[in-house]
């Protein structure tokens, strides 16, 4: 019918694949830029934004991203941060990602 050929037009495929947690820290007068800059780069890259944690003194950004894409994060961290922060390897975990 024609709901189910909708139905299956609109699924997305996915693909259950080994993700690396990469982690920024920044201080919370930089929040704003620096999430703005990992959600372009996540969109552009495939990669997921989880939601950012807050402390007293900082704010940790966690992006889940391929392992051949972990060497771009940090160059692109290092760019729109001039050098002042890093991307930390915090290990890795399985998701589900779209083919």
């Amino acid at each position: 019918t024609a709901g189910v050929e909708q139905a299956v037009a609109a699924a997305t495929l996915l693909r259950r694949t080994e993700l690396v947690v990469a982690r920024i820290e920044v201080p919370p007068a930089e929040v704003g830029i620096a999430e703005n800059a990992v959600r372009l780069w996540a969109a552009a890259h495939g990669a997921a934004v989880e939601p950012t944690q807050y402390s007293a003194r900082s704010a940790q950004l966690t992006v889940l991203v391929s392992p051949e894409d972990l060497e771009a994060l940090a160059a692109d961290t290092a760019r729109w941060s001039s050098g002042r922060r890093s991307v930390e390897d915090t290990g890795r975990r399985m998701a589900d990602v779209p083919l």
